[in-house]
């Protein structure tokens, strides 16, 4: 018998965005529902119990945060992937997120973003995990099923990653842009849009104070997704 689909609740007051999530998912096993304001999404959320919520923070009514704290309240520990287009107000949406989400695990997307990408943390937001459900911990990312000597935490941040290489026999620094998906110790995993070759040697430019790791391992996820592992050195 095949699983009961998994339920999905994007809510966003820009039509557009709707249709095209509800076309691309039009064929695909989980279900997804659309609601164009945070009323809407309550009332959804009577009929229907949710695995999954995206939401867009900035509803032109002002009232996703508040959506936020309802979610957290009638449905602990459900994950969330929290989208914005104002770039400015990145941490501070962050903190205001923080303080009304007190249970389970959240993830905040700026716009525009690739398609690929937000099926990416869908998947992942969705994907069963080995430890207790109630936790506040992530799953462990890539091929490797052993035990990792360190915990890791959702921990999603936009940053950049830059390493070097040698071609036609000079030393070439490249840069791209990553997101974090979740930290240890020991070390992050993350999203790319391109791969990272394994034992390569990155510098984080922007966050985690300059760090500098090894590529443990990256695979292709879906088209220009990537998901790799990284060990801090």
């Amino acid at each position: 018998m095949d699983p009961e689909p998994r339920k999905i609740l994007v809510v966003d007051d820009d039509i557009l965005i709707l249709l095209a999530l509800a076309r691309a998912y039009r064929r695909r096993s989980h279900d997804l529902i659309t609601a164009a304001s945070a009323g809407h999404a309550l009332t959804q959320m009577e009929k229907t119990r949710f695995d999954l919520f995206v939401i867009n923070i900035d509803l032109l009514d002002q009232s996703s945060y508040e959506l936020v704290t309802q979610i957290d309240e009638r449905c602990p520990y459900i994950p969330m992937i929290i989208t914005t287009a104002d770039e400015g107000n990145f941490t501070e949406a962050s903190k205001e997120i923080s303080n009304r989400r007190k249970k389970g695990t959240w993830h905040l997307l700026e716009k525009p973003y690739h398609l690929d990408l937000l099926n990416s943390l869908i998947e992942t937001s969705l994907t069963p995990r080995a430890d207790h459900p109630y936790t506040n911990q992530a799953r462990s990312y890539g091929p490797f099923t052993h035990a990792r000597s360190h915990q890791r935490k959702p921990h999603i941040l936009q940053t950049k990653l830059s390493y070097e290489e040698i071609s036609a026999g000079e030393i070439v620094r490249h840069s791209m842009d990553v997101i974090l998906t979740d930290i240890s110790d020991g070390g992050v995993g993350l999203l790319t849009n391109r791969p990272l070759e394994e034992s390569q040697v990155v510098r984080f430019e922007d966050s985690l104070e300059g760090r500098s790791g090894v590529v443990s391992w990256s695979l292709p996820m879906a088209e220009q997704t990537c998901r790799a592992g990284i060990h801090f050195c």
